[in-house]
C-alpha cells in the first residue's frame, strides 16, 4: 500500500514562497498524505475532520533516526470565530520533540554557533535555507508552536499520578552556556498574550541554562 502521496503544485508554491529549495525539502523527508493515509500513520482527530496535509518528519539530530512527525492540515476545523483548530497534529502516543535539522549533531555542543528558535517546521527550513544562501552560521530549531518546547517530563515526586511539565529532554542535548539564542516567534507575538508569555517563558528557561537570549520581532504585515 502506498502510504504517501506526491507533493502538489500548491505545496511547491508554498515552499517557493519561503524560498525553500527542493533539495532541502527532499532532505527533510516531507511528504503528503490523504485523510486515510494520515489516520493510517496514527494522526487522529474527529471522524468528520479532513486530515489531509503535509507531514514533517522529526529526526534525531545525531543518529538520524525518525522520532516523530507533525502533520500540517490543509483544511483544519475552525471555531465559532472562524479561527483554525488543530492545524498541526502529532501521531497519537508519540513523545514530543524539538525539530532539529537533519545531521546537525556535531553542532549541538559548539556554543559558537548561534541558535534561532522558530515555531513552525517550515519556518525552521526557511531559516536554514536563508543561512545557506547567505553563508550564515546558524542552527534553526522548530518548537512546533509557541508552547511546543514544553511537555510531560515525568511524575511528580510527591504524587506519582500527576505528570510534571517542563522543557523537553531535547534541551539537554544542547550546550547552552554563553550561547547566543534568537527567539523568532510568529508575528502575532505582538498581539497575542499567549504567544508573548510563551516567548518570555522559553527565554527564562534558556537564560537559566546560561544562554544569551535575544528577541527578534517580525513585521505583522508583509
Amino acid at each position: 500500500m502506498n502510504m504517501s502521496s506526491p507533493l502538489t503544485s500548491a505545496d511547491d508554491a508554498l515552499f517557493a514562497r519561503f524560498k525553500i529549495p527542493s533539495e532541502l525539502i527532499s532532505m527533510a523527508g516531507i511528504f503528503r498524505v490523504s485523510d486515510v493515509e494520515a489516520r493510517t500513520f496514527g494522526f487522529q482527530y474527529w471522524d468528520s475532520s479532513n486530515l489531509a496535509g503535509l507531514v514533517f518528519p522529526y529526526f534525531d539530530p545525531i543518529t538520524g533516526s525518525r522520532v516523530t512527525a507533525r502533520l500540517r492540515r490543509d483544511l483544519p476545523d475552525v471555531d465559532e470565530k472562524g479561527r483554525p483548530k488543530a492545524k498541526y497534529l502529532s501521531p497519537r502516543g508519540d513523545t514530543r520533540h524539538l525539530h532539529f535539522p537533519l545531521g546537525v549533531g556535531g553542532v549541538l555542543a559548539d556554543a559558537k554557533v548561534p541558535i534561532a528558535f522558530v515555531e513552525a517546521q517550515k519556518s525552521a527550513l526557511a531559516l536554514l535555507a536563508w543561512a545557506g544562501r547567505t553563508g550564515s552560521n546558524l542552527l534553526p530549531i522548530g518548537t512546533g508552536g509557541c508552547w511546543g518546547w514544553r511537555g510531560k517530563i515525568g511524575a511528580d515526586d510527591e504524587n506519582q499520578d500527576r505528570e510534571r511539565r517542563g522543557a523537553l529532554p531535547d534541551f539537554n542535548r544542547v550546550h547552552w552556556s554563553d550561547r547566543t539564542v534568537h527567539i523568532i516567534f510568529d508575528a502575532d507575538v505582538a498581539t497575542n498574550p499567549r504567544v508573548k508569555y510563551a516567548r518570555q517563558a522559553i527565554a527564562r528557561e534558556l537564560i537559566g541554562r546560561g544562554a544569551k537570549v535575544h528577541f527578534v520581532n517580525l513585521p505583522q504585515n508583509g
